[in-house]
């Protein structure tokens, strides 16, 4: 008999947190909001400084909204979070405009995700250099599930739960402040629509990956998974 294990019949927030989100931005305040919460328990919360339109539509199916970042002003500015030694940052994004340097998220002392100038995502320390950039682009204006990994030696990432890796480069990062939208100088900042950001201590496994990505449509839905596929169970009556 075929063993299988339940992913769904949970909500994408739940699952986010029981990963071990040490900041979570869902941004999906109403419109005109200053500040947008840390869906965690550490109370990073970000200040709206300009340039951002709360209310957008997001990417998960529980009807929980997202911030368009005009692209150049966009900025939410996040205190200091500590640096784990090894490091999950995800999130959701379409983009508004391409083939220029956009910055989703900046963390610590520079670890930023962001699409290069040539439309590849790209995880970066500002200052040194890219850790490691993908073999792939995204230049259309559709929302993609992005995920970059680091454990201090080893680079993997993500779009739509492929691994789209290229190479690794060392790179070293410590304890700073954050900016959604944009760089630590308050350049490059991200033209599109962003949404459930999050970034974990820890290093997400493949199948980490793939259970968030299909989480996106869990609202309704049970997930199981057997050695070989996943199986989608749709309940109308859960959440209702």
């Amino acid at each position: 008999m075929t063993s299988a294990s339940i992913v769904g019949g949970e909500l994408y927030r739940d699952r986010v947190l029981r990963d071990g989100a040490v900041g979570y931005w869902r941004l999906g305040e109403a419109v005109g909001s200053g500040t947008v919460a840390d869906g965690s328990s550490n109370g990073y919360t970000g200040t709206v400084v300009a340039g951002v339109t709360l209310g957008q539509t997001g990417a998960i199916s529980d009807g929980d909204t997202a911030a368009l970042f005009n692209g150049s002003t966009g900025e939410i500015d996040l205190p200091s979070i500590a640096a784990p030694a090894a490091v999950t940052i995800e999130a959701w994004a379409k983009r508004g405009a391409i083939s220029s340097r956009q910055f989703m998220i900046h963390l610590f002392s520079g670890l930023d995700l962001e699409f290069d100038a040539t439309n590849h995502l790209t995880l970066n320390v500002t200052g040194q250099g890219a850790i490691c950039v993908a073999t792939s682009t995204v230049t259309d204006a559709a929302f993609h599930h992005l995920v970059a990994t680091y454990n201090g030696a080893i680079a993997h990432l993500y779009t739509d739960n492929v691994d789209v890796s290229g190479t690794t480069t060392v790179r070293t990062y410590t304890t700073g402040q954050g900016w959604i939208g944009c760089r630590n100088n308050l350049t490059s900042f991200f033209s599109g629509v962003l949404d459930e950001l999050a970034v974990y201590p820890s290093v997400f496994s493949v199948q980490q990956v793939e259970e968030h990505y299909t989480l996106r449509l869990s609202l309704n839905t049970e997930v199981w998974r057997t050695p070989n596929h996943l199986m989608f169970l749709f309940q109308p009556w859960k959440y209702s």
